[in-house]
């Protein structure tokens, strides 16, 4: 992989074994073995968190950033993990009495350290030899997203390099085969998606096959209604998961209607059984290291597939 010369280096997506590859690559380019231990340094969230504040570190980061190397014609490379302030905002309700404009008097004190950092790597970065590199790693059953839109990004793709390594075309296209009940696609599909990211595909793929079961579930609920999406609140309470990642009234129009087309293909018996096995499944997904054996999850999910798309369902 070879990366333009440049000062700023922003990765992100949900590829987590592209995003380290292409870390490790850019790195190795930079500094030599003898080099990281003195000149290179990260930043990443506790274990108990995600996500990173940048006011939080702004002041170690650009102390790092300023520092002249000990090595002659060398440089100090820096990484931030997964910086807060280039994820999307989730949304909020609210009025327009003082607590809104309390809480939007807030935002714009919040916004002030971005302009100062863009400032920085404007200005006083191009003044050393120093390299920032910045991953965000994005997840999208958690809705955890880069804002490509927000000031902080484009400040980032036009002073640096952006480059983002994400399989959701792959995840879309793996949805399909399964909403529409087509076994050697959706096979075939899985297997490019595990190999071009085994460490994050085998996650993903299974929250993906969790997901469609259960919306194609409520699908098939739907269809056995003469009023299909006039439910009373009780029943949608009761059929449909808040969560927004598993409510299917909460889907997209076009997507809801590939659902609603899809369940015909299947069995309310055969859907019920599949989510049975998901939850042994589950176990192998993320095993214990107390196992002593661990199946090769590809050909679990395969077992699966086949099951599931067979005629017996």
């Amino acid at each position: 992989m070879t990366f333009p010369e440049k000062q700023v280096y922003f990765f992100y997506g949900n590829e987590e074994e592209a995003l380290n590859k292409a870390r490790r690559e850019l790195v190795g380019s930079l500094l030599t073995r003898e080099e990281r231990e003195e000149n290179y340094l990260e930043f990443a969230p506790g274990v108990q968190r995600k996500r990173l504040k940048l006011v939080s570190v702004m002041p170690d980061l650009l102390a790092e950033l300023g520092m002249v190397s000990f090595f002659p014609d060398s440089r100090r490379v820096v990484l931030v993990y997964n910086l807060d302030e280039l994820y999307k905002r989730r949304k909020k309700s609210g009025g327009s009495g003082p607590k809104s404009v309390e809480k939007e008097k807030k935002g714009k004190k919040k916004a002030k350290p971005n302009a100062y950092f863009i400032r920085y790597l404007e200005d006083q970065l191009p003044e050393t030899s120093n390299i920032l590199i910045m991953i965000n790693t994005e997840n999208y059953e958690e809705n955890l997203r880069v804002a490509e839109n927000s000031t902080l990004f484009k400040a980032l793709a036009k002073i640096g390099h952006v480059e983002k390594f994400s399989s959701r075309p792959l995840q879309w296209e793996f949805e399909d085969a399964v909403r529409g009940k087509r076994l050697v696609p959706a096979i075939q599909i899985m297997r490019r998606w595990i190999k071009k990211d085994p460490d994050s595909a085998r996650r993903i793929v299974f929250h993906s096959l969790v997901k469609q079961v259960i919306l194609l579930m409520q699908a098939k609920v739907r269809s056995k209604r003469k009023n299909a999406l006039a439910l009373n609140p009780e029943l949608e309470q009761l059929l449909f998961e808040r969560d927004i990642r598993y409510n299917l009234s909460r889907e997209r129009d076009f997507l809801q209607r590939k659902y609603m087309q899809g369940q015909k293909g299947y069995t309310a018996r055969g859907l019920q059984e599949a989510l049975r096995s998901l939850l042994d499944i589950n176990r192998y997904v993320f095993p214990q290291t107390t196992d002593v054996y661990v199946p090769d999850i590809q050909i679990i999910f395969e077992r699966f597939l086949v099951e599931l798309m067979s005629g017996k369902n």
